[in-house]
């Protein structure tokens, strides 16, 4: 009869770090790699690393091509809102001066419109931006 002896790791008395508790403590021990192994996971995180620094060259143009259109419409915000300052100071002097109707009503159509697409501007400032 033949008796099966079963080999048990070996054990180290290893220092504790805090938090740790009293059990014995099992080396791991390490997984060696063959070189083609080494080289194909060396290669496979070259690509996730590539297609990572891909999507983020993109959305950084992304991000600065938004910026500018920010920018463009906060220019175009400013100039739209000092056109009406002007058309109201306009209006208000040509009520005082002028008898023609039809000029005054003009100003005040084109004072109307400068107002809409401030409005609609400010609209669409509201709106939340995606990344």
């Amino acid at each position: 009869m033949a008796v099966e002896t079963k080999e048990t790791p070996e054990v180290q008395d290893i220092p504790l770090e805090k938090g740790q508790s009293s059990e014995k403590v099992t080396p791991k021990k390490e997984k060696t790699y063959s070189e083609t192994e080494y080289l194909k996971a060396v290669s496979d995180e070259k690509t996730i690393s590539g297609r990572l620094k891909t999507q983020l060259d993109e959305t950084v143009k992304e991000k600065d091509s938004l910026k500018s259109q920010a920018k463009e419409a906060t220019d175009t915000l400013e100039e739209t809102r000092q056109h009406i300052s002007n058309l109201e100071s306009d209006i208000d002097a040509f009520e005082e001066n002028e008898t023609d109707p039809n000029k005054l009503s003009k100003l005040r159509k084109e004072l109307k419109e400068a107002k809409g697409k401030v409005a609609k501007s400010s609209v669409i400032r509201k709106l939340p931006l995606r990344y």
